[in-house]
């Protein structure tokens, strides 16, 4: 069996006068594709159809996620063009949200939205992978920026799309070139749906443990619901502290303060050593807290997102957080920090405590006197951080598998660059080819 891998080569110094590389050209989009049908599926009261709409497409995986079904009686009015598998599909508006996708085998023949600028490729010219990778190149979302119209409603029209000049090599080469991606895009997905479960296995994890514990034991109805019987109600100012002032610290003895604004306080991981050193001069509010303590966001939507994070490695005694937080510290051999920003990371106490938040919409805030009274199961001590332990090892892999992500998506930024602007050639064009027939035949 031949060999999967693939050579690449730097041939930077290669360049025509137009500054593409040699054996390349450039042509438009519309010299580049056939003509894509419409369709008007009103006139077919029974027909039954797939719609894909702007919002069925993922601008982090640049794939269609969802569908709506619909028959001719019941189409959107947008709903008028048709698409085949393998058409490339650019969502022309607000363009640099990137929600491009390839009409995948079980969507051909269906319908999609007029916001769409539909490209199909043809065969003899290009490949489809390779018009949609270069649809997701910096380069030419910059365009589309600068073509946008309108400011609460920002589009490009097809025409702005299709009359866009592209970089365009031979066709094994465009072939490579797509090869060599597609086997990062498809590794990024495998990592996002990794970090999708363990964020399921969290949360059913989290209603089991809150509700049953870890012990077995039988469980008694209280006021907030079933529980362990040994357990008590407890409000969350009974068992944990809340601190907001200085105590009296007068900043001009210190050069400089730890502060950690709302950007740095985490989503999706516990701990955090993020802060800047500011001089005591340039903190005008903010709200006192120790290495140690639960940052808990308390205006929307950074709560009920769940923004909060336990600071650790602060330089100094103390620290100075954004005044949009509220620190909390736990009662030795009492209470256990992690058990609480767990318990406030489900989704029915996040839901719950959200509909307390006062003030304009959209900027919205949670009281600290009603996260202190705010009732919360507690069982003993030991029981609290054997619960916290599990769902940290869940939230562990989390992270872990979170970056793995995020580089795979630095990775296939890196080589989408340098592979659409010829940087870098995919050299060995039979092995690249022959990459996906290997996969079958192994």
């Amino acid at each position: 069996m031949k060999s999967n891998f693939v050579e690449f080569e730097d041939l930077n110094a290669t360049k025509t006068g137009d500054g593409i590389p040699d054996g390349w050209d450039t042509s438009t989009l519309r010299s580049l594709c056939r003509r894509a049908g419409t369709t008007d599926p009103t006139k077919n009261p029974n027909l039954s159809f797939e719609y894909v709409d702007v919002s069925s497409i993922s601008n982090e995986l640049w794939k269609i996620t969802t569908t709506t079904r619909h028959t001719g009686a019941t189409a959107p009015s947008r709903a008028r063009k048709f698409v085949q598998v393998r058409d490339v599909i650019f969502a022309t508006v607000r363009p640099t949200l990137k929600r491009v996708a390839l009409v995948p085998n079980d969507l051909d023949g269906q319908i999609v939205s007029t916001a769409f600028c539909v490209l199909r490729a043809d065969p003899a010219k290009a490949d489809s992978h390779f018009l949609y990778y270069s649809l997701l190149t910096d380069d030419f979302i910059a365009r589309m920026e600068n073509l946008q119209r309108g400011a609460s409603y920002p589009a490009v029209a097809d025409s702005d799309v299709l009359e866009q000049e592209i970089p365009v090599p031979p066709l094994p080469e465009q072939r490579a070139i797509a090869a060599v991606l597609a086997k990062i895009h498809a590794a990024m997905e495998v990592q996002d749906k990794i970090v999708a479960t363990l964020k399921e296995l969290k949360a059913a994890t989290m209603a089991k443990l809150f509700r049953e514990g870890l012990r077995g034991e039988p469980l008694k109805q209280t006021e907030i619901g079933e529980m362990p019987e040994s357990w008590g109600v407890k409000s969350i100012g009974q068992v944990f502290e809340f601190t907001t002032k200085h105590r009296g610290l007068r900043f001009e003895n210190y050069e400089s303060i730890p502060f950690i604004p709302m950007d740095l306080i985490p989503l999706d991981r516990l701990f955090f050593s993020d802060f800047v050193l500011r001089k005591p001069k340039e903190i005008t509010s903010g709200t006192y807290f120790e290495e140690g303590d639960l940052l808990v966001s308390k205006i929307t939507p950074c709560f009920e997102n769940g923004k909060q994070g336990i600071p650790t490695k602060i330089p100094g005694a103390f620290g100075i957080a954004t005044t949009e937080v509220v620190p909390i510290k736990a009662k030795e051999e009492v209470s256990h920090l992690p058990f609480l920003a767990m318990y406030l990371l489900d989704s029915e106490v996040r839901n719950s405590l959200a509909g307390k938040m006062e003030g304009a919409t959209g900027r919205q805030r949670l009281s600290k006197s009603v996260l202190e009274e705010w009732p919360i199961p507690f069982p003993s001590f030991s029981e609290q951080r054997d619960i916290a332990n599990v769902l940290l090892k869940i939230q562990a892999m989390e992270e872990s598998n979170s970056k793995k992500r995020d580089i795979l998506k630095s990775l296939f930024s890196s080589m989408l660059h340098l592979l659409m602007t010829g940087r870098v050639r995919v050299t060995n064009l039979t092995e690249s080819r022959s990459i996906n027939q290997e996969k079958k035949n192994e």
